[in-house]
């Protein structure tokens, strides 16, 4: 029964979509229900109708408004393509006029719809850090807590996605929630290597923040990096208190003295070692 209504459906809807895309002519979404099932082949159709109908806005100023809706008729023809979302996020905001909540709901809706597909989340924080609407710092704060689930999502997201999250929560200008999403994503993490890198990334953010803890800065990330590799709660609640702490500039004076004193304590426990 399905194929026959949404074959009938599609019919009404050739006859109504024109490629000319005129200001008064209805363009009718098709029902999704109906459409879902049918895949590549009514998307195929709906895509190259989007198609046109991108060239007439970007060449001939045309209304964008059914371009939106040419987008989410193929998006709709075939729930399981991600990539109508993903390019209307890359066109869409090249085009004057565009809402920047149209581009948004596409971004979120795929980040959700695919979660492993990492270029949502990386265009999506593009796109906030473009905004002008935003101050600086909370476009970089932002743009940091959309890109850091990539550290988790697949181990196949390239390594420039990471530092990029990382960076951004470098530049946020708030290192002690810079750290605690740091720590928390670490505690996420099952890849050795990749847990490797993130020490390297707590390391980064002390530095950046000009905690001076000279010589033993060595010693002392061993002895976290000893904390956060065991399975004991306190302990990781230790190494997260102390970090955070240390970025803090109201109590890292207190923090420096404990932070010395498990520096030297895991010197002691490595000598002591055979």
């Amino acid at each position: 029964m399905s194929i026959f209504v949404g074959a009938s459906q599609l019919a009404i809807s050739k006859m109504t979509w024109k490629i000319g895309n005129e200001p008064n002519h209805p363009i009718p979404i098709p029902n999704e229900t109906l459409l879902a099932g049918f895949g590549p082949f009514v998307s195929a159709i709906c895509w190259i109708q989007t198609i046109f109908c991108y060239s007439g806005v970007l060449f001939d100023e045309e209304p964008y408004q059914p371009l939106v809706v040419r987008f989410q008729s193929t998006i709709f023809s075939d729930t399981l393509w991600e990539h109508p979302r993903l390019i209307a996020a890359w066109a869409l905001p090249e085009i004057k006029g565009v809402p920047k909540n149209e581009v948004l709901t596409f971004l979120q809706e795929g980040t959700n719809r695919f979660p492993r597909e990492w270029r949502f989340r990386l265009t999506w924080a593009e796109y906030v850090l473009d905004a002008h609407d935003l101050d600086s710092t909370v476009a970089l704060d932002s743009a940091a807590k959309i890109l850091l689930p990539l550290s988790t999502i697949d181990a196949k997201v390239p390594q420039y996605a990471r530092d990029l999250a990382f960076t951004l929560l470098h530049k946020s200008g708030k290192p002690e929630e810079a750290m605690s999403l740091l720590l928390k994503t670490y505690e996420e993490v099952n890849d050795p290597l990749v847990r490797l890198q993130f020490r390297g990334k707590i390391g980064d953010l002390l530095l950046r923040n000009h905690v001076p803890l000279g010589s033993d800065s060595a010693d002392f990330m061993d002895g976290i990096a000893a904390l956060l590799e065991t399975k004991d709660p306190a302990d990781h609640a230790l190494a997260d208190h102390l970090l955070t702490d240390l970025v803090d500039t109201s109590k890292r004076e207190s923090a420096l003295a404990s932070a010395r004193r498990l520096a030297d304590q895991y010197k002691s426990f490595r000598t002591a070692s055979p």
